[in-house]
């Protein structure tokens, strides 16, 4: 929440709870459908349609959910088994078939995203780490100072801050990317580990310089790779950085 009300992304997160109980609903009232009728039986195709849209609402919604909560990976992936199920009432006539069809869909899409998550878990960043924090104005205890807090590494800091609203290494190489990160050794921009190209890791294991920070707005919170772990950057930098006065 903000200090004017709800943010978008809350209200966002709050109301898409509703379409997703309605997609699990059509789900259910297609899976009953298609069990008690037989499969020439008049009302059978719309069984199998309901199973098809009722999932396909369902995956839609759970991939705004995660896009609201900050996590925008696979959405790519969702959209296009969405689209999928979305067309088999028109190309599948049986209910059953098309159950199959969403079934092995939704396995195809666990699995995908299983073996996708473990390769970011082997990345160096924080994505990587699988962490999730509040990067906010959050007050922390003293007890999440393993996690928060002083860095060694701070010396290398010389930049705080940047202009930049861009991922130079995505625009020359035509790639897209999620969030920001800027290094805090040399000021350079690159994208996070969720984005395809994860440049700001590769400056990391190209450079070696150790501290980065987000970019994105409101977003107060940067990562050291050598230490694997977060930094509350503003309170961080005042108490740790060498006076050089």
């Amino acid at each position: 929440m903000t200090g004017q009300g709800w943010s978008p992304r809350f209200l966002v997160f709050l109301y898409a709870h509703l379409p997703l109980s309605l997609g699990m609903v059509v789900v259910g009232a297609g899976l009953g459908k298609t069990l008690a009728l037989s499969p020439a039986a008049p009302g059978a195709l719309l069984a199998g349609t309901l199973v098809a849209f009722g999932t396909a609402l369902t995956l839609a919604t759970l991939t705004v959910l995660h896009g609201a909560a900050g996590s925008a990976s696979f959405w790519r992936l969702r959209v296009g088994a969405v689209l999928l199920m979305l067309g088999l009432p028109f190309v599948l006539r049986t209910p059953a078939v098309i159950l199959l069809t969403v079934l092995v869909t939704l396995l195809v899409v666990v699995v995908a995203e299983t073996t996708l998550t473990g390769l970011l878990a082997r990345s160096p960043g924080p994505e990587g780490a699988g962490l999730e924090v509040d990067r906010s104005d959050v007050d922390r205890s003293d007890a999440e100072a393993t996690t928060f807090g002083r860095c060694d590494h701070l010396q290398s800091v010389r930049v705080i801050a940047t202009d930049q609203r861009a991922c130079e290494d995505c625009l020359r190489e035509g790639t897209s990317w999620v969030e920001l990160r800027l290094c805090l050794a040399c000021g350079f921009v690159g994208c996070c580990d969720s984005s395809v190209r994860r440049h700001a890791a590769v400056h990391f294991q190209s450079t070696g310089h150790p501290v980065m920070r987000s970019i994105e707005p409101d977003e107060v919170w940067g990562w050291c790779y050598l230490d694997q772990r977060f930094i509350d950057v503003p309170a961080a930098l005042v108490r740790d950085m060498p006076d050089e006065t």
